[in-house]
């Protein structure tokens, strides 16, 4: 049988009530879309899920070497990111037009 101790059930309790206060903001957009993990190369491996306005949902895993276009502008997006450090994946704000 699983024993948590008193503080750990909370920290627990306090995470999931606020994924569920404050995960989703009030026009439905999520707060993270996945995850950004970099590896002892430097390259990011993302783990992204997207759903549609119908409910479809979409998974994707992408890989970003150090030399691929956009390296950087990711790493910006992330807030920095080390080798062996994961971070969960803010939404990119929207573009005028989409």
């Amino acid at each position: 049988m699983l024993r948590w101790s008193r503080n750990k059930r909370f920290a627990v309790l306090v995470t999931l009530s606020s994924f569920l206060l404050f995960g989703f903001e009030m026009d439905k957009t999520p707060a993270f879309i996945g995850t950004a993990e970099m590896m002892a190369d430097r390259s990011i491996v993302l783990k992204l899920r997207g759903q549609s306005e119908d409910g479809a949902i979409g998974d994707g895993l992408v890989v970003y070497a150090v030399e691929s276009p956009g390296y950087g502008e990711l790493l910006e997006h992330l807030g920095g990111l080390e080798p062996l450090q994961s971070k969960m994946v803010p939404p990119w704000p929207e573009e005028p037009g989409d």
